[in-house]
């Protein structure tokens, strides 16, 4: 069994992100991990929040609160479908020509799918739809902006996994699988930008993950 660290309380630092161009996916309501994730980067100085999700009226929503916060002019909404990697890279790439520069970007969209059924009584249908989103939207995301960070030589991704991509849970199996294929992404990538960076000493980019246990957002519920 492993064992966790306690939480502890961030540090807040006001000029953290200044003057980055962050883009952030799964904002599309104003109670999820993708939400308080862009609140926090606009208060630590982000020159622009670019959420995105498959929920229009969800973007709307945030982007209203986030104004709030922030301003009108720091957030902007663009509707995507991570589990297209055309659609991904259309929507990636409108982001480049109105802000010009992409420095980071966190995925947090995902879906729990087919939960509390054995792994017999799971519909192939909906094992797919799971791996569609959590895992072939990881990898529709993270293909699409290395080679923009590699021009840039700079750039940060942040995948959200999961604790069932490390030890998995019985009874999701489908949610396993694709935060299990999450970890080996983060992993493999991470290799090869520490290959890069070898033979490019002047670029800086990496990818890493976090992996919650059991978050309060409208998935879990």
């Amino acid at each position: 069994m492993t064992e966790y660290a306690r939480p502890t309380k961030l540090e807040f630092i006001p000029d953290r992100f200044k003057g980055q161009v962050i883009g952030i996916t799964g904002v599309g309501s104003i109670d999820n991990l993708g939400y308080a994730a862009a609140e926090r980067l606009l208060k630590e100085g982000a020159q622009t929040i670019v959420i995105y999700d498959v929920n229009e009226e969800g973007l709307r929503v945030a982007k209203k609160r986030l104004d709030s916060i922030a301003g009108s002019d720091k957030v902007m909404y663009t509707l995507m479908d991570i589990t297209k990697l055309e659609d991904v890279q259309q929507k990636v790439a409108h982001t480049l020509r109105t802000c010009s520069r992409l420095d980071a970007i966190i995925n947090c969209a995902g879906i729990s799918g087919d939960t509390g059924k054995l792994i017999e009584e799971t519909d192939p249908q909906t094992f797919a739809k799971i791996l569609g989103v959590n895992l072939f939207g990881s990898y529709n995301i993270t293909r699409t902006v290395i080679p923009i960070m590699k021009q840039q030589k700079y750039g940060r991704i942040l995948l959200v996994d999961s604790i069932a991509g490390v030890d998995g849970n019985p009874k999701m199996a489908g949610y396993c699988t694709s935060k299990f294929g999450v970890s080996g992404l983060i992993v493999g990538t991470g290799q090869e930008l520490a290959d890069y960076a070898k033979a490019t000493p002047d670029a800086d980019i990496n990818i890493n993950g976090i992996a919650p246990i059991l978050i309060n957002t409208p998935m879990l519920r």
